[in-house]
């Protein structure tokens, strides 16, 4: 038991510390002191520092992340999923996975419209080799709308997310037209809404990015009609697998291994993990906040239901 008390201290330190430094932000700054934004910019679709950072970056160069979101002008939660892979048990897991060339495959879901036939696409997918020591992966729940004028997206399929909005908040109406993305505050509590005005006559494949490790990622898929409007409300479970190698948008039905799902939210906010042997399933580490099982080979549409 002191064992997995010292697992669950790493991971929690390396969360704090975190959560510490957002806590020590200067508030001389005007918009941290008087809760003021900044005037709204054109949206800069450039990488951000944020974006080139591996996904267990050391914490000596996370500022440099928490920094290029003041630059926005407000800060959000960021929500936690971690493995303690500085554990040798975890690690030798670990190691057969990475062995076995899988991946950490998350997946999250939005309702609202007419889902694409193929299932869901892949939100994150990130290699055991480049997961070791203390792993987190952060959610911040900031959106951006994509649009891909593919449309029959299957599974295997990868969407196509180069088109994006600005990062959105939920509540907000976005008019796509002329090739760019008009965006209005006037939208539906709790979700995002999308009105085609763009003048084309073919079926378009849509949907939201979520901000995972820095980057917007898309994590839900739609079909939008011409001069069609969609209402997408994105939900707060996440569902965990190990798979194969498949990149963040791939289109997939079902589950490879076992695997778990969890809230997500404002009052579930880290979950401590764990992968088994053998089965590479992820479930909750011990002592860690409780998740729901997923079996293998289960229908990922299903499961989210």
């Amino acid at each position: 038991m002191k064992k997995v008390d010292q697992s669950l201290a790493t991971l929690n330190a390396v969360i704090d510390g975190k959560k510490a430094f957002i806590g020590r932000i200067d508030k001389s700054d005007d918009w941290a002191g008087n809760q003021t934004k900044p005037e709204e910019t054109a949206f800069d679709a450039r990488p951000s520092v944020a974006d080139t950072l591996p996904i267990n970056a050391p914490f000596d160069e996370q500022p440099k992340c928490i920094t290029n979101e003041l630059i926005k002008g407000y800060l959000t939660m960021a929500y936690t999923m971690a493995f303690d892979f500085t554990d040798a048990a975890n690690n030798t897991v670990r190691t057969s996975a990475a062995d076995a060339t899988k991946h950490l495959r998350g997946y999250k879901k939005a309702v609202g419209g007419v889902e694409v036939a193929g299932g869901v696409p892949i939100w994150f997918s990130v290699p055991y080799t480049e997961m070791f020591g203390a792993s987190v992966i952060e959610y911040d729940p900031e959106y951006t709308i994509y649009i891909d004028s593919n449309y029959g997206i299957g599974s295997f399929t990868t969407i196509d997310n180069k088109v994006q909005s600005a990062p959105l908040t939920l509540g907000s109406s976005v008019t796509f037209k002329d090739g760019k993305f008009v965006t209005s505050s006037n939208g539906t509590p709790g979700t995002i809404t999308l009105n085609r005005d763009d003048r084309a006559t073919k079926v378009f494949t849509v949907g939201l990015c979520a901000k995972v490790n820095g980057i917007f990622q898309v994590f839900c898929a739609f079909t939008l009609q011409p001069d069609g409007s969609i209402c997408m409300e994105p939900k707060d479970e996440v569902l965990l697998c190990s798979g194969d190698v498949g990149q963040s948008g791939s289109v997939s039905s079902n589950t490879v291994s076992p695997g778990c799902k969890f809230p997500l939210d404002a009052s579930n906010q880290t979950y401590n993990l764990r992968m088994l042997e053998n089965s590479f399933a992820i479930t909750s580490a011990t002592g860690g906040a409780s998740v729901t099982h997923v079996p293998a080979n289960e229908n990922i549409l299903m499961a989210f239901k």
